[in-house]
């Protein structure tokens, strides 16, 4: 079992496999959860113009601005490869 003690913060919070979201495997001796897609996640930073990468879920997606702004028009359907219409 391990103890997190945040900045600031006199709670503890214990970081176990139960705290790992379902793609994320835990690293017992690192006491942390972590991605084990590294090649998954060297692509996405590869397209961080439009893309960023998640830490919690283990996953690449379009920012924030290039989804909101992605209205798309009847028809169409939102690309999340390329962040658009």
């Amino acid at each position: 079992m391990c103890l997190f003690f945040g900045k600031q913060v006199f709670l503890t919070k214990i970081i176990s496999l139960q705290d790992c979201h379902p793609r994320q495997v835990y690293v017992a001796d690192e006491c942390r959860c972590a991605c084990p897609n590294g090649a998954e996640e060297d692509a996405c930073l590869a397209r961080s113009d439009l893309h960023e990468w998640s830490r919690d879920t283990c996953s690449c997606r379009c920012k924030e601005e290039a989804a909101a702004s992605a209205e798309c028009s009847t028809g169409m359907v939102f690309d999340v490869g390329e962040c658009r219409c």
